[in-house]
This record gives structure tokens, C-alpha cells and sequence, in this order.
């Protein structure tokens, strides 16, 4: 009901009162199956599965589907009133126009955003397979991340098998387990040992994630009046200009700043006085840092200095990707500072990228399988460590709260790494969990690099940048230490404006070389796209760099050409392991000088 509420407002500026979602009406998950089948009577009177494909899947026919919602809103229409007198109701005109718009605003966009998720994605899974005892359940063994396999109830499994292309079979089936890189899905028929699988097809959508469903969940709150979300000073700083057209004058430190053997430049200093500032005018600070001028370094030197003053019983440093979280952590590492925690999904981590924690050390990762179901549990895990990292979607996830990371390291200071690259809405759980006792939120990205993920479909996602009340007043570093100084000025003059200042050995314009591979040809793959002709000329580039002894790294603008790079390294004998990176993911992991 939220959603159509919502809707209702943000097409065409209908508000609506006393409304009730039927789904809070009865225990459980308001959005599994068994809820929705007690909604329509329960077990006895409908066909479980027929709800399923209803409600969770993507039906054939439209007219049918149809036929089936007015039936079922028919039906639940029967719902016995003292269920109902028992749901707090929904009223949308108690909300200012501004918040529900707002509100409304976002709840489209994560809609949209759930919409963009493909129904049909291809499987990188390996030809060969196993089965236990001739048992109809094969072991199989997947080789892209991306295109990994997940255990849902809403998504069912195409196979196709055979000796080869002209003897191929179709078998339908479901995973069953996945763990790692290795999976059992359940197949309808038996496929005997000398086939091979020519491919897998899921169907259907991903579910929501622990964080999407966060979001949702703190939305029905706030329609129910549940929640005071807008009231909450920080809320009222991200959303609310106070005082039009007035500029804040930034406070500056006294005397130099320095991490380690290195000076913080003036504007690097005046963000690191910022976010370590008692002042409230700097309760909420935004960071404007165009790529190399060490961003990562003011984070480092922001959590020394709040570490070593004890301004902060819990720092938490997230960002949109698990990539850019551990270079947070490889920054941290690097300047000795160890007293730290980083929270992974055991999805991520296990055998698809532990090896991109070893610079950090296991021992102070911890994966969401060692997550405890009690504080004193998470006491030991922690160690009396009071800064935590995670990306933003792990903040969300209520397992944090109840495994007690969010009591014994209080979510009282957040540094937001990369914040261009997440939407508003991604705030969202976040503020509404622990907004109240936040002191200091800081936002650090740069809008003029990747904006977040969507923008190119939808066109019309806002990040933190885009609120020009704050914009006005961020922070910018205005050097940057990564880029030969020709590509650095280049920049400057047609992003920047002419204010990012370069220093730099390396002053040829020859530092920016093309390549025409005029036989390179791309290949789909899946969903995504592969270029054999240009892998080989990276390959033999890499070579080069290797035996000379240089840095450097790879980028992609596809997933499945990543993957084919990493393998076609390791064939090579070249180093692979955090070497290839999507546009996407290679924001803020650029080699360190």
C-alpha cells in the first residue's frame, strides 16, 4: 500500500488517508509468500505456487495476471476486520508536500532501479559437473562473480546439456545451495556423466537485497507516522536550505597537518580540520575531491586525529563498493594505523576476492558468516576496535544492529567514501536508524567522475552533490599527485574549471598514448561483452609494464571482458589479483605512488 500511496502523489498529487497495508496485517515477513498466501486464505483455499508466479514473478499474460490481482484483491477484501483494526494506517496528507515529495521521489526511484534488474542472466558456470550417487542435484562449479548463482524461490534454472550444441537438451531446475564458487542446483531429469553443461539461464529477477527491503521497510514507517524521519536535524541539513544564498566561511587549521612522513597540502588540512571539528556548523561536511588529490589520504588522517583525541566512541567509513572500502583499509594499513574492522559478505569474500585482503591482513576482516547472534559474540570479533568499514549496503542491514556492531561501536561518526556514486535514497536507512545520535556526517566523492548506479537509464538519480546548499559550502582539494601534468591541466581546463593544480614528475605528452586495434571485434557474453583482439594487445602491454617493474592497472568498460583479462594474466604468469577493474569499480583503487 506504501507504494501506491506514494504513487498516487507522484503521479498525479493524490493524497490519500486511512489507508491499510494488508501485509502488516498478518506476523511474519510482509513480503514473503507465506504471507501473501494467508492474506488469500491461506494453504487450503489457493495454489501456492500460482501466488508466487502472481505476485513474485513475471506472468506470460498480461490479461490473465490481471484477472488474478482482482480476483485476489477480491478476495482479501474477507480479511476479517480485527486483523485490520490491528495495522497502524496509512495517511499521506499528515506529511508536509515537501517530505512527500521528496519521499515519493525516491520510492519511484527504487522502484525503477528494482525494474533495471535483468529477468533472464546467463551463468559463467564451467562445462563439467558432478552429481552425488546419480542423484538429479549437480555440483558445478561457477567463473564470473557477476554472474553468479543465488537461491531463490522466485528464480528457476534453464540448463542445457549434451555432448554438444546439435545434441542439446533442455532440463529446468533451481539452485539448491551456493557457496563460493561452487553451487548444486536441482534439475528435473537426470543428465548422465558424459554430457557437459552448455549453459545456464536464470530466470527471474534478484530478489531485493537486506538493504533494499531496509529501505522499504523505513518508508512504511514514516507513511504509518511511526517515525519522525524529517525532524531529524541531519535530515533537515541534507534536504533544507537554511539560509538561502549566505556562504559559510570555512574554518582553517593552525600550523601544518601531517600523516606519517607527509604534509597535508592547505586543502587537504582544511578537510581534515573540518571533519575532526567539535563546531556544529560542521556536524555535516561535504569533500569535493577530483581523482588524485588524495581523498583517501584525508580520510586516514581524519580517523588518526578523531582516534588519537577520542572525539568519537565509533567511526564507521563506508562507500558504495566492497573495492573502495578496502582501499580505504590498504590507506589505513599503509600509514600503520591497524586498530580497525572491515565487514564483508561472505558472498563477496569466499573464493571469488579474498585476494584482495591480503595487504590488509585476515585478521581484521570479518565476514558476514562469523557475524555472532549475541554482543559478547561481536565483542570478540571486534577487539576493542572502534573503527569500523563496510560499504553502505552492509550499514543498512538490520543484522548489524542485532548482532551488536551498531551498540558496542555507535554509529556516532560516518565518513562517506565515493559519495557521488550513491543515490539519496541509499541514505535512507541509515539516517533513519541511527540519525538521532549521529555527530558528524561527512560526504567525500566527486560528482564530475561516476555518478550512481542508474543515471544512464534513468537519468535523473540526485547524490549528496546534487544539493546545492551544500555544494556551495564543500570542502575542495585542489591538488591532485596521480596524473602526468599534461592529462592533469587537460582535465582541469574542461572538468574543473581551470582550479585543480597538478604536481607531478612526468610533464610528456606522451603520457596519454591511443592504440588502434583496428581487428578487435566485440563478442557478447551474457549480458555483457568481450574483445579477444584488445585483450591481446593488454595482455602484451601488461608485459611490458611487468618486466620493467612498473604499476599499473587495467580498466574495462565490461564485466565479462574483466574476467577474461584476470585469466588471460594468470595463463601469462602475470600477476591478475587486483589488477582488473570496471569503470565503475576502479573509482578510488588506482595504485598508490
Amino acid at each position: 500500500m506504501h507504494t501506491l500511496a506514494l504513487a498516487l502523489f507522484h503521479d498525479h498529487e493524490l493524497t490519500i488517508k486511512r489507508a491499510v497495508d494488508l501485509q502488516s496485517s498478518v506476523l511474519g515477513d510482509r513480503r514473503s509468500l507465506a504471507v501473501l498466501v494467508s492474506l488469500l486464505g491461506g494453504d487450503m483455499n489457493v495454489d501456492k505456487d500460482a501466488v508466487s508466479k502472481l505476485f513474485k514473478g513475471d506472468p506470460s499474460s498480461v490479461t490473465k495476471s490481471l484477472a488474478l490481482r482482482a480476483w485476489a484483491t477480491r478476495r482479501v477484501a474477507t480479511l476479517s476486520l480485527e486483523k485490520l483494526q490491528r495495522v497502524t494506517l496509512i495517511d499521506t496528507e499528515a506529511i508536509p508536500i515537501q517530505d512527500l515529495t521528496w519521499l515519493a521521489k525516491i520510492t519511484r526511484v527504487a522502484w525503477c532501479l528494482h525494474a533495471l534488474k535483468p529477468t533472464r542472466t546467463e551463468n559463467d558456470v564451467s562445462a563439467s559437473f558432478t552429481t552425488k550417487n546419480g542423484s538429479e542435484k549437480l555440483q558445478i562449479q561457477q567463473t564470473r562473480f557477476k554472474t553468479r548463482l543465488r537461491k531463490s524461490p522466485n528464480q528457476t534454472l534453464e540448463v542445457r546439456y549434451g555432448r554438444d550444441e546439435e545434441s542439446a537438451q533442455v532440463s529446468m531446475g533451481r539452485t539448491a545451495r551456493v557457496n563460493g564458487k561452487s553451487a548444486e542446483i536441482s534439475v528435473d531429469k537426470y543428465i548422465g556423466g558424459t554430457a557437459q553443461i552448455l549453459g545456464i539461464v536464470t530466470k527471474g529477477r534478484d530478489d531485493p537485497t537486506a538493504a533494499e527491503k531496509e529501505r522499504e521497510d523505513v518508508v512504511l514507517e514514516i507513511l504509518q507516522g511511526t517515525m519522525s524521519f524529517f525532524s531529524l536535524p541531519l535530515v533537515q541539513q541534507i534536504l533544507r536550505e537554511s539560509s538561502p544564498n549566505q556562504t559559510r566561511t570555512l574554518s582553517t587549521p593552525v600550523g601544518a597537518v601531517d600523516l606519517g612522513d607527509r604534509t597535508l597540502n592547505n586543502s587537504q588540512a582544511t578537510a581534515v580540520y573540518q571533519i575532526t571539528s567539535d563546531d556544529p556548523n560542521d556536524q555535516l561536511v561535504l569533500v569535493h575531491g577530483p581523482p588524485g588529490t588524495g581523498k583517501t589520504t584525508v580520510i586516514a588522517s581524519s580517523v588518526i586525529e578523531l582516534v588519537n583525541t577520542q572525539k568519537s566512541r565509533g567511526i564507521w567509513l563506508v562507500a558504495q563498493s566492497n573495492i573502495a572500502v578496502k582501499n580505504i583499509a590498504e590507506k589505513l594499513a599503509d600509514v600503520d594505523f591497524l586498530d580497525f574492522k572491515i565487514l564483508v559478505s561472505q558472498d563477496f569474500h569466499f573464493e571469488w576476492h579474498e585476494h584482495l585482503y591480503t595487504k590488509i591482513g585476515e585478521q581484521n576482516v570479518i565476514c558476514s558468516d562469523e557475524f555472532s547472534d549475541d554482543p559478547a559474540g561481536t565483542d570478540r570479533l571486534l577487539l576493542d576496535s572502534k573503527v569500523i568499514l563496510c560499504t553502505i549496503s552492509m550499514l543498512s542491514t538490520p543484522r548489524l544492529v542485532t548482532a551488536g556492531f551498531t551498540r558496542l561501536v555507535p554509529v556516532e561518526t560516518v565518513i562517506v567514501d565515493e559519495a557521488s556514486q550513491i543515490e539519496l535514497g541509499g541514505y535512507l536507512p541509515m539516517l533513519a536508524r541511527f540519525g538521532r545520535d549521529m555527530k558528524k556526517l561527512v560526504f567525500i566523492g566527486d560528482d564530475k567522475q561516476l555518478a550512481p548506479f542508474g543515471q544512464e537509464d534513468l537519468g535523473n538519480l540526485a547524490s549528496i552533490f546534487e544539493q546545492q546548499h551544500l555544494r556551495r559550502d564543500a570542502v575542495f582539494l585542489d591538488t591532485q599527485y596521480r596524473m602526468p601534468k599534461p592529462i592533469g591541466a587537460f582535465i582541469s581546463k574542461h572538468v574543473y574549471g581551470g582550479q585543480l593544480n597538478s604536481v607531478h614528475t612526468v610533464t610528456s605528452r606522451r603520457s596519454c598514448i591511443l592504440v588502434d586495434v583496428s581487428r578487435g571485434e566485440e563478442t557478447k557474453s551474457g549480458n555483457s561483452w568481450t574483445n579477444t583482439a584488445e585483450a591481446d594487445i593488454v595482455i602484451a602491454v601488461a608485459k611490458k609494464f611487468d618486466k620493467e617493474g612498473k604499476k599499473y592497472r587495467i580498466i574495462t568498460p565490461y564485466d565479462a571482458q574483466r574476467n577474461l583479462l584476470e585469466k588471460r594474466l594468470g595463463i601469462a604468469s602475470l600477476p591478475w589479483e587486483d589488477k582488473c577493474y570496471n569503470v565503475d569499480s576502479f573509482q578510488g583503487a588506482e595504485p598508490q605512488s
